[in-house]
């Protein structure tokens, strides 16, 4: 079931500034806290070639539940932010952290000029600190957050299922005793490298909304743990040589036409930032020529499978 939890904002109290939340213990020296851990998924959302760095706090002695490996649910407490960088300069911090049983507590901070804290913006900032990076409204959040079993995209069996060393992975926290089930086989996007990478970058940049039965105009983005094959996703599914509906844009018929990107009507809405056609539809004002890259050879591979 999709995440129902509220928005909530609480601009006094704890969390009034960045350095209240516990991801420092020295935040002007840049130090993190000793239980802050770093953590990327395979593909990360796309931000208009703004820099990230991810950090996450699990409580210590709690689980993260995957008893569906496909939507995990989080402890009480669990904290993850996103940081983001213009030109090495931070501009904005956003922070999740999981209040209750069916509460998320979402804040953007927006980074000061000298660079030594950050203070909320509910209201997001268009332009921030002089950068072409928007930050959010709050009220904005859920859109990106609610389609999934508890509220974080990012943190996932399948988006964690890489191996680095200096970052959490999914072997990382099943050797930490943080998962409650462990996944019964490799986890891993199916098919060559070109699929892989395809199927990796729709689920980190539309799944978030296209997802599940109640995905706008049928159209799921998602891949799931048990998919042992490309064609088995539901991106295959519902996307490869499937009608396009409830978008009648410049002439394109079909959603992935299999070895032509081109003819592909989600190259021509990952390709344009005009409103009404780009895709995403929010928080990007900037084309992604590498995720269109990407999509575009998971395309032609698809052309040379069928």
């Amino acid at each position: 079931m999709p995440c129902d939890a509220p928005v909530v904002y609480r601009p006094e109290g704890d969390y009034a500034k960045l350095s209240d939340t516990g991801l420092y213990c020295d935040i002007v020296a840049g130090a993190l806290d000793r239980n802050i851990s770093f953590f990327a998924p395979r593909i990360g959302l796309w931000a208009d070639a703004a820099e990230k760095s991810r950090f996450m706090r699990i409580p210590p002695g709690t689980k993260i539940d995957t008893t569906d490996m496909d939507g995990w649910i989080f402890p009480v407490g669990m904290k993850v932010w996103k940081e983001f960088r213009v030109d090495g300069k931070k501009i904005e911090t956003r922070l999740l952290e999981k209040r209750s049983d069916k509460s998320w507590l979402m804040i953007a901070y927006q980074w000061n000029a000298e660079q030594t804290d950050a203070f909320p913006v509910p209201d997001g900032v268009v332009n921030a600190s002089g950068t072409q990076h928007d930050i959010p409204p709050v009220a904005q959040c859920l859109e990106c957050h609610s389609s999934v079993a508890d509220a974080l995209n990012g943190v996932s069996a399948l988006m964690l299922a890489r191996t680095n060393f200096w970052s959490v992975n999914l072997s990382g926290l099943a050797s930490r005793k943080k998962l409650t089930r462990l996944p019964a086989r490799n986890v891993g996007f199916p098919g060559d490298r070109e699929m892989r990478d395809g199927l990796a970058y729709l689920q980190a940049n539309c799944a978030h909304c296209h997802r599940g039965p109640s995905a706008p105009a049928g159209l799921q983005w998602s891949t799931s743990v048990l998919d042992l094959r490309p064609e088995d996703t539901a991106a295959y599914r519902t996307a490869v040589n499937q009608p396009v509906t409830g978008w009648l844009g410049h002439g394109f018929t079909t959603r992935v036409v299999p070895g032509s990107p081109k003819t592909s009507a989600v190259i021509a809405r990952i390709s344009t930032r005009i409103p009404g056609d780009q895709m995403p539809e929010i928080a990007t004002k900037v084309v992604d020529p590498a995720g269109v890259a990407i999509v575009s050879k998971w395309i032609m591979e698809l052309g040379e499978t069928e």
